[in-house]
């Protein structure tokens, strides 16, 4: 994700050019679907909570800094609301889906969003080093940004994300994903 054009588009959204923000959901909506996912593992509430997250920066687009960094403004967003809903929920008992796809079928849309090695990725590591690995990759954040976000020390921030890249490298390696994984 290119930080500086994502600037630009988030400072003329702030400054009253409507027209931004269809290049801000470009740039960022399989990433915010994703992020939102991995902490909630559900898709249909990641996609309530990506509606939720282009309804806050809408709301919230004037205390957007000025020359920060848009990744790590969006990811908070992001995070607060997955949490928020994760509490919410937290009584319910939900089905995820993806997970029983035979019985509720797969919309083709849906598939659209999905990339094999994200699947590898969100099926084979846990979900702190899923995230870390999908900051870092998805919106070239620093581990210093991710270690601020996740209030986290930036050694474990390198440690877990080092991890992640072996685990998927291994993986890929031996041809991705097999039945038995």
């Amino acid at each position: 994700m290119d930080h500086q054009a994502l600037n630009k588009w988030m400072l003329e959204f702030k400054y009253g050019k409507k027209e931004a923000f269809g290049p801000i959901y470009d740039m960022t909506h399989k990433y915010v679907f994703h992020y939102a996912l991995s902490i909630l593992k559900n898709r249909e509430l990641a996609k309530d909570v990506m509606q939720n997250t282009y309804l806050k920066i809408m709301q919230k687009i004037s205390s957007y800094q000025d020359n920060s960094n848009p990744g790590a403004w969006i990811t908070t967003i992001v995070r607060n609301l997955s949490l928020d809903e994760l509490r919410v929920r937290k009584k319910e008992q939900s089905i995820d889906v993806s997970e029983n796809e035979y019985l509720f079928g797969v919309q083709e849309n849906e598939r659209d969003i999905d990339t094999p090695t994200i699947d590898l990725a969100k099926k084979v590591l846990p979900d702190d080093e899923y995230q870390i690995l999908a900051m870092c990759l998805f919106l070239n954040m620093k581990r210093k940004e991710v270690a601020k976000i996740l209030n986290k020390p930036i050694s474990t921030i390198t440690w877990k994300y080092l991890k992640a890249l072996n685990t998927l490298k291994e993986h890929l390696e031996k041809g991705g994903i097999s039945n038995e994984d």
